[in-house]
C-alpha cells in the first residue's frame, strides 16, 4: 500500500513536540515509533507494492497520487540513495516524478514539475537511465 507511515501513538501529537522529543524522528529510518512503523518499513511496503503494481501493468502509464514521505522513500530506493540522508529532502505539492518500471525493475527516473530536492539539492540528476539506477534488481 502507498499510504504514509503509521506514526502509531504519535499521530496527533504536533510535529515540534515529536521532534523536541523523539530524537531519532526524520533521522534514523529504522526507528519504529509506538505501535507504528519505522520510515524503513514504510518505504519496503511502497516499493514492493510499486513493483508488483508495474509488473502487473506492464507498457500502461498509471498515475499515483502520495504523500512526500512516500515519494522520499521510493526515490531513494530506485536511486540507490541513503534513505536517512534524505528523510527530510524538499518534496513540494507541484512535484511529478516519472518512473519508468520493465517488469519490476526500474529502468528510469526523471521528475516534471516543481524539482525536488533530490535535484535541487543536486543529490542526483534527471533523466536517470537504468545503468545507473542501483535499487532496480
Amino acid at each position: 500500500m502507498l499510504n504514509e507511515i503509521n506514526y502509531g501513538t504519535l499521530y496527533r501529537k504536533k510535529k515540534s513536540w515529536v521532534e523536541r522529543n523523539i530524537p531519532q524522528h526524520k533521522k534514523d529510518p529504522d526507528f519504529i515509533y509506538p505501535e507504528g512503523e519505522s520510515f524503513r518499513q514504510m518505504q519496503l511496503r511502497s516499493v514492493g507494492f510499486l513493483k508488483s503494481l508495474a509488473a502487473k501493468r506492464q507498457g500502461k502509464s498509471i498515475l499515483v497520487v502520495v504523500h512526500a514521505g512516500v515519494i522520499r522513500g521510493v526515490v531513494s530506493w530506485f536511486l540507490g540513495l541513503p534513505y536517512s540522508e534524505n528523510l527530510k529532502r524538499r518534496i513540494t505539492h507541484r512535484y511529478i516524478g516519472v518512473f519508468s518500471f520493465e517488469g519490476e525493475a526500474c529502468v528510469g527516473y526523471d521528475e516534471l514539475g516543481t524539482l525536488s530536492g533530490f535535484v535541487k539539492d543536486q543529490v542526483t540528476t534527471i533523466p536517470v537511465e537504468r545503468s545507473m539506477l542501483s535499487g532496480s534488481v
